[in-house]
């Protein structure tokens, strides 16, 4: 374009109007899905668990500790401590069973009136002696039945020994009382003297008022098997 005037002309190139740049809001990013949780995870932590306790069972095996004791040693603190175990109790041997109408002592029959049985004491008759506790050296090892189940039986000892029980067979037989046991006791020489010694008879053997596993003998003794009581003479 050509202008005829003396003004200076400036020769611009028209200019194209440029798009105004705004900021563009920026796509979201797509949301990841929460991974689950991996098995392999569930598995170690039951194998840990599982390798605690075995620690554990071991050591109390080992040292016979307690449960809680097994625990504090691999670092597991234990609120409440278990209570210290019982001593277990000794158990007691039943006792022989005696039928009704039967005295406990020497298992026979008691007398419906007078209560008495094999083993009461009657009372001497008038003009008949009592025999006395006194010793009588015979020279002969013996038992005499003071009272019992076996009262005025005597029982010499030719041998070296001599058993004592309830079962045939035996040196000294007490077959009818039900309370001594089939091999209770034995009697047996030991240098000068004589000894008494229980066959893990199930009432005991008693020398004096005293229950023995094995004891020396001495003239005038009170031994009582079962439900006798026998005085030791020599």
């Amino acid at each position: 374009m050509v202008i005829s005037s003396g003004a200076p002309v400036l020769d611009t190139a028209p200019t194209t109007p440029q798009p105004t740049s705004q900021a563009q809001p920026a796509a979201p990013s797509p949301t990841r899905a929460p991974r689950a949780f991996p098995v392999w995870n569930t598995l170690l932590g039951l194998l840990v668990l599982a390798g605690l306790v075995y620690s554990g069972y071991r050591i109390w095996k080992r040292k016979q500790l307690t449960l809680p004791d097994a625990l504090k040693k691999l670092g597991i603190d234990v609120a409440q401590e278990a209570a210290a175990p019982q001593p277990a109790q000794p158990v007691q041997k039943p006792a022989v069973q005696v039928p009704e109408g039967h005295c406990p002592f020497c298992g026979q029959p008691v007398d419906p009136v007078t209560g008495a049985c094999a083993c009461s004491v009657a009372p001497a008759a008038a003009g008949v002696v009592a025999p006395t506790a006194t010793t009588v050296a015979t020279g002969v090892p013996r038992l005499v039945g003071a009272r019992g189940a076996y009262g005025g039986h005597i029982f010499e000892i030719s041998g070296a020994e001599a058993t004592i029980g309830r079962e045939v067979g035996n040196t000294i037989h007490l077959g009818t009382d039900n309370t001594v046991s089939r091999r209770h006791a034995r009697i047996l020489k030991q240098g000068d003297g004589w000894v008494i010694r229980d066959e893990g008879s199930s009432n005991g053997t008693w020398v004096n008022g005293v229950r023995v596993t094995e004891q020396p003998l001495r003239p005038g003794d009170e031994i009582q098997i079962g439900a006798t009581f026998f005085r030791w003479e020599v």
